[in-house]
């Protein structure tokens, strides 16, 4: 395993419209979502990485993407499952859905 994501299930996040980030197998093994397809998953930003997916990384600012892909290409990227709400609040419109679902939990 070159990297572990965090993999965030469409069906309970709030405040996300896109078409989800990555596919998942039965052992977790991730892979690009198919132009025109949609994924189950969305990945919230939350990762471990081995140091070794970087070897050959140019010193500075990078985006890590490129890297997602050398390790999809050796069958080593890896997704868990996020067992609760994702909530994401990208856009004013997500703010006010994130706001009304915090305000439900709170006691009467």
């Amino acid at each position: 395993m070159d990297s572990l994501l965090l993999m965030a299930s469409l069906v309970t996040a709030i405040g996300y419209e896109g078409p989800g980030d990555f596919l998942m197998d039965a052992e977790g093994r991730l892979s690009r979502v198919p132009e025109k397809k949609i994924s189950p998953f969305a990945y919230p930003g939350v990762y471990i990485v081995h140091p070794r997916l970087f070897d050959g990384a140019k010193p500075g600012a990078f985006s890590v993407n490129p890297f997602w892909d050398l390790a999809i290409e050796r069958g080593r990227l890896y997704g868990i499952r996020l067992d609760g709400v994702w909530i994401h609040v990208g856009t004013p419109e997500a703010v006010a859905e994130a706001e009304a679902y915090l305000a439900d939990l709170l006691p009467a």
